[in-house]
């Protein structure tokens, strides 16, 4: 009952805002952080550290008892590319280290409509960077939710196949100086290699949808979470451009924004994939779609009447949720060995 409220009224506060209303929001999210003091009183994890990563920063968390010391999750936060930070997902990513017994690095990347299409993907490609060269683990795992798990996906899919992104950002960009900053970023990658897998949660990874497209998929799903009337409006605001201008079709088709556009060949490049999902959730199409895409290479669990990012609250509200952290757990386990 508790949850059921929590999400409604989230649902409607979003519903009825407008770009104006997001520092107020951001402000408001901060009520569901926790210092890190905090997080380390209720887990067992050494120390959280700050690290700097560029212009971000980074929390890193490493549980006491670590299994996996020679491994490393970079998790992307949620929140539709507008709002969500680290303080906000700490005791999530903590409950992720200790439970899958892995560092866990959760960095603060740039938010739109201050920074837009391509700067989040920037940011991941400098946090790839800064791991492979001062943290140097032997595998490398890379997760998040929602706008996060979308994140993750077109990070990856830049870092794996560069020339395909520089190709598709001189066809949807005018603008040398990102493209020249985009070029410098790709020197030095680390060896595709090191990438072990990726962990989807509630993934967004079709920006392609009309208003019309998300109401229905709001009406067929019944999800509680996600407000349809604000979907495109975020797009918008991550790409910079408008949803009646010429060029949107080619920028939400592009598979550095939707994922799911993606080819054949840029999927061979990827690691394997989990994705978590639940069947209230109003992107479960899409979530479906791209496990077909990547076909052997996913591992899909979709749990009946759980809602978008179902699995970032803690067991005591959705005791499903601890089900979805055994099933990472398994998943990083397998292939780390």
């Amino acid at each position: 009952m508790l949850v059921t409220r929590l999400l409604c009224g989230t649902k409607f506060f979003l519903r009825n805002v407008d770009q104006s209303y997001i520092p107020y929001i951001r402000k408001a999210c901060k009520v569901f952080g926790a210092p890190r003091v905090v997080c380390e009183q209720i887990y067992k994890i050494k120390p959280i550290q700050s690290i700097k990563i560029g212009d971000i920063k980074a929390d890193f968390i490493i549980p006491k008892e670590c299994k996996r010391s020679d491994s490393l999750l970079v998790y992307f936060h949620g929140g539709a590319y507008v709002m969500g930070s680290p303080l906000v997902y700490r005791l999530f990513a903590c409950r992720l280290a200790e439970m899958c017994s892995i560092p866990v690095l959760l960095p603060s990347y740039n938010l739109a409509p201050e920074v837009k299409f391509p700067g989040q993907i920037l940011d991941a490609i400098d946090t790839y960077k800064f791991v492979n060269k001062e943290i140097q683990p032997k595998h490398i795992f890379v997760g998040g939710d929602s706008a996060g798990a979308n994140l993750t996906l077109s990070s990856l899919l830049a870092v794996t196949s560069p020339d395909k992104f520089q190709t598709e950002l001189k066809l949807l960009l005018n603008n040398t100086s990102i493209l020249k900053t985009v070029k410098d970023k790709l020197d030095n990658l680390p060896d595709t290699k090191v990438f072990r897998g990726i962990i989807g949660l509630s993934p967004w990874v079709n920006m392609a949808h009309t208003d019309k497209d998300m109401i229905r998929k709001a009406l067929d799903s019944n999800d509680p979470l996600l407000p349809p009337e604000r979907y495109v409006l975020v797009a918008e605001l991550y790409t910079g451009i408008q949803s009646h201008e010429p060029t949107w079709e080619k920028f939400t088709h592009s598979p550095f924004l939707s994922p799911v556009y993606a080819s054949e060949d840029q999927v061979k490049r990827l690691p394997d994939i989990l994705i978590h999902a639940g069947t209230a959730d109003m992107l479960i199409e899409d979530v479906r779609e791209l496990s077909k895409l990547f076909g052997a290479k996913c591992n899909l669990r979709v749990w009946d009447n759980l809602f978008h990012v179902f699995m970032i609250f803690p067991p005591t509200l959705c005791p499903s949720s601890k089900e979805s952290m055994e099933g990472i757990s398994e998943f990083i386990s397998k292939l780390s060995n």
